[in-house]
């Protein structure tokens, strides 16, 4: 149950949803084995998360109630329809609480991908891609961040290189769930390889085998390093690579392979504009999560090496950091035992040291008459007889702010519709532009379909859906309009699997 608040507050999102208090006569109304609770919240644009009930915090209705439903039911499940981090106190305040599964949000399938993996159907492979804390105190910006320090005229960015994981380990503050987190049906155990560094490619394999009897799975391998310290701020890791198994059966094993750049892991030094990779030892960290490491190669540097040189541009006046990574940081157990016993290779200076060149930035050319082909259209780019470099050289400076600007021109009809579009009419939602699909926001313009060829084409906002009204009325018409809500970015990042992610966007998923 919700009270909607859609129209009333712009771009507050959606709804505010408002769970009735539920009492022992509803249990005994929903008989069942197994209790599912849902907490949800809505995500959108022009506010700021705020700590407090029915947001980042959960409502004293919603831990009543799913204490009474845990204390119910002989298992208990919530279910966290969330786009971002939310308290999770209950999870341990809850001894009755058997399980919570962040679906995020899941766009027109969700529940259908849920029931699947509830039912057991799919093992869930996903790892978290943000940290989620303890408690709201416990991230670096708490203090200041939008109205929690009464004032909201100036944001500074102050936390500089140390952002989630990064602040966690290297303030040694314990996370409640670590970046990279994500538990399955079944167990793995990682066993790294022999590691090499060749042509300055760092790589190493690791044997991923599916120690459980039951279930087949996909795990994630993550390859973490940590620099030694000098003369600018470190963070205690940083993820360098990753790769994520085929579904394996009980007892199935696969070597997957990772690798980075070595000189991937130099830092910028402002003073000198250069990258550089100080002298010591680098440890190359293989497992399953931030907090979940093992070391598994030592690279180690006789020397300091300067990796690419180059020049400041458009520098601040002032440096907002306030964080240095000055405190200790958090140190995995056994790391001693792990670094005397890992494999260890020594680098080569000379092959890391930044070879002398000169770049020079040229703007590219917008304008002239790159195209050869008279009166030529997109479709000409299609057909393959000129280049779309060739075709947007021949535009003029005009024609590309308006394929930019989309469908806003006063002196035109359309443009005169999409202006009033644009400020909510009847039935409108506010920024919604579009007249070739009313009331949705980005389409492009129309004024070059006939001359150059370019279709109107409607792109309108997410991430995870459609912003229009359900229907809308044209010329006397009612006119219905169906979405694709797809799911967000930040659960899709949660797939670990860029291949699968491509595949999702070319439209073969």
């Amino acid at each position: 149950m919700y009270e909607s608040t859609l129209g009333k507050i712009p771009f507050a999102g959606a709804f505010q949803y408002q769970d009735p208090q539920l009492t022992q006569a509803d249990f005994d109304g929903a008989e069942a084995t197994t209790g599912v609770y849902v907490i949800s919240r809505s995500s959108g644009e022009g506010n700021d998360r705020k700590n407090s009930g029915g947001d980042y915090q959960l409502t004293n209705t919603e831990k009543r109630n799913i204490k009474l439903m845990s204390e119910h039911y002989d298992k208990s499940v919530v279910l966290l329809n969330v786009g971002g981090p939310i308290d999770t106190s209950f999870v341990t305040e809850d001894p009755d609480l058997d399980s919570v599964l962040l679906v995020s949000q899941g766009g027109q399938n969700m529940g259908t991908a849920v029931a699947e993996i509830m039912s057991g159907q799919v093992n869930p492979s996903g790892k978290l891609t943000a940290t989620w804390a303890k408690q709201y105190q416990d991230y670096p910006a708490a203090g200041t961040f939008s109205n929690d320090d009464n004032y909201t005229g100036t944001e500074k960015y102050t936390e500089g290189i140390f952002v989630g994981y990064r602040y966690f380990d290297s303030y040694n503050v314990t996370p409640q769930y670590a970046f990279g987190y994500g538990q399955s049906y079944t167990t793995f155990k990682l066993a790294p390889q022999k590691a090499t560094v060749k042509n300055g490619q760092y790589t190493t394999s690791v044997k991923v085998t599916n120690t459980g009897t039951r279930y087949s799975g996909q795990d994630v391998v993550q390859l973490y390093y940590s620099a030694p310290k000098g003369d600018v701020s470190k963070a205690f890791q940083n993820l360098g690579a990753y790769a994520k198994t085929k579904s394996l059966a009980p007892g199935e094993s696969q070597i997957v392979r990772l690798g980075m750049k070595v000189t991937d892991m130099a830092s910028y030094e402002s003073q000198s504009h250069t990258f550089a990779m100080g002298a010591g030892k680098y440890l190359m960290r293989v497992g399953d999560s931030s907090r979940n490491t093992r070391v598994a190669t030592v690279l180690n540097l006789p020397q300091k090496v300067q990796t690419q040189q180059l020049s400041n541009a458009a520098a601040p006046a002032e440096d907002p950091t306030t964080l240095t990574g000055d405190r200790k940081s958090y140190e995995p157990a056994g790391q001693a035992g792990q670094i005397a016993k890992a494999q260890q290779i020594k680098l080569e200076p000379l092959a890391l040291r930044a070879k002398a060149e000169t770049k020079q930035v040229v703007a590219p050319s917008i304008t002239g008459t790159g195209s050869t082909i008279k009166n030529a259209t997109l479709k000409d780019v299609y057909d393959g007889r000129l280049t779309m470099a060739q075709f947007v050289a021949g535009l003029s400076t005009k024609q590309l702010a308006n394929i930019v600007e989309g469908n806003v021109d006063p002196l035109t009809e359309a443009g005169r519709e999409g202006i009033k579009n644009q400020l909510g009419g009847p039935g409108g939602v506010i920024g919604g532009a579009a007249t070739a699909l009313p009331y949705a926001a980005g389409q492009t313009t129309d004024n070059y379909a006939d001359s150059l060829g370019i279709p109107v084409t409607v792109n309108a906002d997410g991430p995870a859906g459609i912003r229009l009204p359900q229907t809308y009325v044209k010329n006397g018409q009612t006119y219905y309009n169906y979405a694709t809500a797809w799911p967000i970015g930040t659960l899709i990042a949660q797939a670990w699997d860029p291949a699968l992610i491509e595949k999702n966007g070319s439209g073969d998923g």
